[in-house]
């Protein structure tokens, strides 16, 4: 996601307060929602990646399967399967786990 993508600021009981950018959300420390997705193989090994070093947030640290912040008025499980496919050109629908 571009960080000129707009994404919804919420307060610590997940209620959306307004929208701002992703840069804004970034730089004031802004709540705002994401999504991590965690990906299994046949034996229950999780596939990690490594954060690029080009990365503005961590990086060059290793982190869980696809990761990303959800857009304005997306419901997660859009955004999950988005990134799955942007990140790792996987398409699937996954599994909701908790908020």
């Amino acid at each position: 996601m571009s960080s000129e993508e707009i994404v919804e600021v919420v307060d610590e009981s997940d209620n959306v307060l307004y929208s701002a950018s992703l840069e804004k959300c970034k730089l004031e420390g802004l709540l705002h929602r994401s999504v991590a997705i965690v990906l299994l193989n046949s034996l229950g090994e999780i596939l990690l990646q490594q954060r690029s070093s080009s990365d503005d947030w961590l990086p060059g640290k290793w982190t869980v399967s696809a990761t990303g912040h959800l857009k304005a008025g997306e419901a997660p499980s859009d955004a999950s399967a988005r990134e799955l496919k942007e990140e790792l050109g996987v398409t699937g629908k996954p599994a909701f786990l908790f908020s």
